[in-house]
């Protein structure tokens, strides 16, 4: 079945708008305001075109969609704004990034030197705890202690 004529609307460039639903057989909505008497025992409603069935939701919905992106927009510009102002602070504390990634590099450098001397000083100790001179000096020890605690009782 197809849906009755209507009267061709041009919008203001002459271009015509296509009817959004049809009443009856000559009734275009929104031709007229009174739609109560034009309605009477027209009880078929033919949509012709595309159309929101609730409108209300779908403006809340923009409203939404408006505010969510308004925050993300502002959410993005305090973050800049957040990373200049620590820029500036530590410019303004003398510290410059470059410098500041060199010094951090440099002391990460002799972090590593240093626990490699530990670890060398430590092989070094185990090499020498397991040597006959380091047995001999620990039965000496011993003797040592023996003797004092012989003297003490």
């Amino acid at each position: 079945e197809t849906p009755p004529t209507s009267p061709v609307i041009p919008d203001a460039d002459g271009q015509p708008i296509p009817p959004i639903a049809l009443f009856g057989q000559n009734f275009h909505f929104g031709e007229s305001s009174s739609t109560k008497n034009l309605l009477t025992g027209n009880y078929k409603i033919v949509w012709t075109g595309p159309m929101c069935p609730n409108l209300g939701k779908a403006w809340k919905r923009l409203g939404k969609m408006e505010k969510l992106m308004s925050e993300r927009i502002d959410t993005k510009w305090r973050m800049k704004k957040k990373f200049k102002e620590q820029d500036r602070h530590f410019v303004g504390l003398g510290c410059d990034n470059i410098k500041m990634n060199r010094a951090v590099r440099n002391v990460m450098s002799d972090l590593s030197g240093l626990k490699k001397l530990v670890k060398d000083l430590s092989d070094q100790f185990d090499e020498y705890e397991g040597s006959k001179v380091f047995k001999d000096k620990r039965v000496l020890e011993n003797k040592l202690v023996n003797e004092r605690n012989g003297k003490e009782f």
